[in-house]
């Protein structure tokens, strides 16, 4: 057994309050007529007896009904027991894959095969209905049922949370002598300030903070981040609260660099977010793609590779990277010194890098692919993926790249007072 969130045990403190209040609580008293007061004596009250506890069990009770709320709270879970799969490992398979294709991918391991659903029922089993709200839950619930104290081999933080944990030292090098595909990482990742060379990350996928519009809705072109920002706007407009990108958009508006902010530019930013905030038609909101899709949104600050992805189905959906320039950003792939099997990780990593099979997850989850060679891969599997060879979003010319910024870094104190101000936004 486990508990989610340990820090609900504080909650136990509560077990106070009905002990208290079992030992502080008065008895009724009975009163009785009597003619005269001649004969009664009084007695000295002994303070112990007031503490004594009656009705112990209807105490054992309150005890019980706080201590089973605080763990409740605290979410327990059942570790998955190592007989219940002999001490196999799990691989995890989306719903989304046909039944036939799922097995070819899990054929060459020694993983028992299960589907990503309710229960992870066997890959043996029909395949599951797939339901998207439901990825995070799962994974979280996958996840609960590890072996207690199973360690994560790799995870895949945005890039300048991975820039925080390569400086605090918490990550591994990259096993460079098993990876071999280090060697197609686009040169544009390697000269973050943070971790020059990528010795220490390899970028899991890139994307673009732009603008998604819907032309029917706005009445015309979105090309200019002031159209968003200006107030001159009559319809919806989302904005995705993520605060570095939305800071680093505020910031292009003033011609300003999001990756070298600094406090002055950061803090200009912010005071355009809040003054857009104050307008009614502009709201904070991660379901961007719903907002667009039933047109309760005319546009929205969009990430890139959800909108190729929309656009499959709602061609009225454009994607522009605004004039005055947009925010990229990348989710990284870094192996947590806690890991027990850097080989294994380096491993995956040298597979995905792999110019055929990074092609394969760019046609699946359309987002840009920080491996080089990609492109040509795309064309060499043909079909629906060698349209998206030809994608400006996932392959920017280089006059769109020059206006691509990722975020920089601030001083921490600072930071945290721009995360402060902006949370009261999105509360």
């Amino acid at each position: 057994m486990g508990i989610a969130w340990p820090a609900a045990l504080l909650g136990l403190i509560a077990l106070a309050l009905p002990l208290l209040i079992h030992l502080l609580a008065r008895g009724e008293f009975q009163r009785v007529a009597v003619a005269t007061t001649q004969f009664v004596r009084e007695r000295p009250r002994l303070r112990w007896r007031r503490m004594q506890i009656s009705h112990p069990l209807l105490l054992a009770l309150r005890l019980a009904l706080v201590a089973l709320c605080v763990l409740l709270i605290g979410e327990p879970f059942r570790h998955l027991s190592a007989g219940s799969d002999g001490g196999t490992p799990w691989t995890l398979v989306s719903a989304q894959v046909e039944a036939a294709q799922a097995r070819v991918l899990t054929s060459d391991g020694n993983a028992a095969a299960r589907w990503l659903a309710p229960g992870f029922p066997s890959l043996d089993e029909p395949r599951p209905q797939w339901q998207a709200g439901q990825l995070w839950s799962l994974i979280d619930a996958a996840d609960r049922q590890a072996p207690g104290g199973a360690a994560f081999d790799i995870i895949v933080p945005t890039n300048w949370v991975a820039a925080r944990l390569i400086d605090r030292g918490w990550v591994e090098p990259i096993p460079l002598e098993i990876v071999p595909n280090h060697a197609n990482i686009d040169p544009s990742f390697l000269t973050p300030s943070w971790d020059r060379g990528a010795r220490f990350h390899m970028p899991w996928q890139v994307g673009i903070t732009g603008i998604a519009y819907n032309q029917e809705l706005t009445g015309g072109e979105i090309r200019s981040l002031a159209q968003i920002f200006d107030g001159s706007a009559d319809f919806a407009i989302g904005f995705i609260p993520e605060m570095r990108e939305a800071l680093g958009l505020a910031m292009l508006l003033d011609g300003a660099d999001p990756s070298r902010p600094t406090e002055a530019t950061a803090n200009a930013a912010m005071e355009h977010l809040e003054a857009a905030f104050r307008r009614e038609q502009v709201r904070f909101t991660y379901d961007f793609r719903d907002g667009l899709q039933d047109g309760s949104l005319a546009a929205a600050m969009s990430w890139s590779g959800d909108v190729v992805q929309m656009q499959r189905d709602f061609s009225n959906i454009e994607f522009v990277i605004p004039d005055e320039g947009a925010v990229q950003w990348f989710d990284t792939m870094v192996i947590p010194q806690s890991s027990q099997a850097v080989g294994a990780a380096g491993k995956f990593m040298n597979y995905v890098y792999d110019p055929v099979n990074a092609a394969r997850i760019t046609n699946w989850v359309q987002y840009i692919s920080p491996v080089v060679g990609v492109q040509d891969a795309l064309v060499d599997l043909g079909a629906d993926a060698a349209q998206l060879a030809e994608n400006e979003i996932l392959f920017p010319a280089i006059e769109t790249r020059r206006r691509l910024f990722s975020w920089g870094s601030l001083d921490t104190a600072v930071e945290e007072q721009l995360e402060a101000r902006f949370d009261l936004l999105i509360a």
